[in-house]
């Protein structure tokens, strides 16, 4: 009796022990592909997978043959990031050559219908009574289309510099009164077409840690979309605050507002939407969207309550 109860005991403890051997064998091939997928997550290395043959081999290789795919995924993904970057940029130095040597022509032309002699030769015709057109309306139609041309071509470069990840920027205290400020200022001939009053409070101190030239860049796309979408006589107003966590610019009008079909679509790229201007081209909102996002900071969109439509910028301080 003694002797089948120690045989009991030992066949336990051997059971005991079996079990234990292989929960913790378990834990560690668990600990070992845990630790594996962080790698690949984090660093982005660790493809190569020891191999082993135990309980756990078919996920092993199902996780490996995971990994390689989305490896591969990615690398096709960053290739034709990299190759839209460089269409975008080749498209935008093919823009300005011609772009260049039209505006030259287009100046030299003008120059030359203003000479003395050019003038008293239309001062002839006119005495004789023979009609004959004013070049000059055909000028400045042309000259507006370069300008929205060599718009297109600066945006395209600066998309591509962008979506290429070659755009330094700098990482500075810029004062967000400040920046509203000169965007108002660099926009004041669009306001006194329209009569727009353009309202930046100073209120109190607010700064962000980014690149003064390009934020400035962001906050007078968004300012003059307001403006373009603003009656004769309006106002664009914007406001700012800042608490731990982030720093906020609010830039809104008392127009219309956005379509609420639009709201979605707002800041993609080309995109031109049910009340676009007609001299728009669909990258500025785009362009303001990436430029914050790069300063660790998000844009949106909205209609207010009242009437008018608002952008709300926010950047983190962490």
């Amino acid at each position: 009796m003694t002797g089948m109860v120690t045989g009991l005991m030992i066949e336990g403890a051997l059971f005991l022990t079996v079990y234990f051997v292989a929960k913790r064998r378990r834990r560690k091939r668990l600990e070992e592909l845990t630790v594996y997928l962080e790698s690949v997550n984090l660093s982005g290395e660790g493809t190569i997978l020891q191999r082993k043959e135990d309980e756990f081999s078919l996920l092993e290789d199902e996780i490996y043959k995971t990994v390689t795919t989305l490896y591969r995924t990615r690398e096709t993904a960053l290739e034709a990031k990299k190759n839209y970057a460089e269409n975008l940029e080749n498209i935008a130095h093919q823009l300005k050559t011609p772009i260049t040597a039209a505006s030259v022509s287009l100046q030299l032309l003008r120059e030359q219908a203003e000479r003395p002699e050019n003038n008293a030769v239309q001062h002839s015709v006119a005495q004789s009574g023979t009609t004959r057109h004013n070049p000059m309306p055909y000028y400045e139609n042309i000259r507006h289309q370069l300008e929205r041309l060599n718009i297109l071509e600066e945006a395209l470069l600066q998309l591509s510099r962008i979506d290429s990840g070659t755009l330094k920027l700098q990482r500075v205290q810029v004062d967000v009164f400040t920046v509203l400020t000169l965007a108002s200022d660099m926009l004041c001939e669009l306001a006194a077409q329209k009569r727009i009053t353009v309202a930046v409070p100073e209120g109190e101190c607010a700064m962000i840690r980014g690149d003064m030239d390009w934020t400035l860049e962001a906050f007078c796309n968004l300012m003059k979309n307001c403006m373009e979408h603003t009656p004769e006589g309006g106002t664009v107003s914007c406001e700012y605050s800042q608490n731990p966590l982030y720093t906020e610019v609010r830039i809104w009008d008392n127009g219309e507002g956005f379509a609420e079909e639009d709201l979605p679509y707002l800041f993609q790229r080309f995109y031109r939407g049910k009340n676009a201007s007609g001299t728009g081209i669909g990258i500025g909102l785009a362009l303001s969207k990436a430029i914050v996002e790069l300063q660790n900071g998000t844009i949106t969109a909205r209609n207010l309550h009242g009437g008018g439509a608002c952008f709300e910028i926010r950047f983190y301080s962490h």
